[in-house]
């Protein structure tokens, strides 16, 4: 994988399981801005295509997401959440790709 982006802030990625089934379930991430600067954009990038759907957050394409545009930043302590159905009962993990302030 690529280096670590340079930060001017810090975030922490919270997954909590909704629901699952026979081959699929649905998650909860809650982002938060654990830094002192608030962020005005960033982007995560998911470690596998088994999201079958995702919804409030923008999707890039290819595996990366970033901030929706009715999230204009996170302040410092805030946080946003958004969800997505896996094709499997596993969590698919995201990791910070960019970071703004």
């Amino acid at each position: 994988p690529p280096p670590p982006p340079s930060q001017c802030s810090t975030i922490t990625i919270q997954q909590t399981l909704i629901n699952s089934w026979n081959g699929g379930s649905q998650w909860q991430v809650t982002v938060t801005n654990s830094g002192s600067t608030a962020i005005s954009s960033l982007s995560l990038t998911a470690s596998s295509s088994s999201i079958n759907n995702i919804w409030a957050v923008t999707d890039n394409g290819s595996g990366v997401y970033s901030l929706p545009s009715w999230i204009s930043e996170v302040n410092s302590g805030a946080q946003f959440q958004f969800g997505y159905i896996s094709n499997s009962s596993n969590k698919v993990d995201f990791e910070l790709q960019t970071l703004a302030c």
